[in-house]
């Protein structure tokens, strides 16, 4: 039976990128808490940057240093947050045929 610690209980995978975007990263599930952020229409925040952010276990980067980061590593780790969290749009089932 699903217990209410198991639903909460921290959960975390690492994955490899491509070599010319540096080698493994770890990230976290996201809390849909985290996701609904208030502040990521504030200040014109960057809303990839905040994802990465918030989802970077290791190397743990704030939100200014992922909005530094190169746009096709940006775009990679984006891929492997979203797809991790169920968030791309072939778990939303709106994948293009």
């Amino acid at each position: 039976m699903l217990t209410k610690e198991l639903l909460f209980k921290p959960r975390e995978t690492v994955f490899k990128l491509k070599p010319e975007n540096g080698g493994e990263v770890k990230i976290r599930k996201l809390k849909a808490s985290e996701i609904l952020r208030d502040d990521a229409e504030d200040e014109n925040k960057n809303f990839s940057a905040l994802l990465i952010s918030v989802s970077l276990v290791e190397p743990k980067l704030s939100y200014e240093e992922a909005r530094e980061l190169s746009a096709d590593t940006t775009k990679e780790l984006i891929e492997k947050i979203t797809d991790y969290n169920g968030m791309s749009e072939a778990a939303k089932g709106l994948e293009k045929k």
